[in-house]
């Protein structure tokens, strides 16, 4: 996937595609780590667990996230992230 020439890379945990680009691939590990804890969480709390990996984007800054093209329309002023409904 190409973000305006930024070179993402994906890792791929037990439960997770985790999708990353610019400086913050330097912090793979301990972000796939928090995405796992979190997806366990989750996964508990609903009782839940997917049949695939999930992707997971994570975005260096506020900025780069809203500038995002992976969905369609504009992102509202405050808005920290997204989901898709199952």
């Amino acid at each position: 996937m190409d973000r305006g020439g930024e070179d993402w890379r994906v890792y791929q945990t037990e439960h997770l595609r985790v999708h990353l680009y610019g400086e913050i691939r330097s912090q793979a590990e301990k972000i796939c780590e928090m995405g796992e804890r979190g997806y366990a969480r989750a996964a508990k709390a609903l009782d839940f667990d997917a049949a695939e990996p999930v992707p997971f984007f994570v975005y260096p800054s506020g900025s780069a996230f809203a500038e995002t093209n992976i969905i369609n329309g504009p992102l509202g002023e405050g808005l920290g992230g997204f989901t898709e409904a199952f």
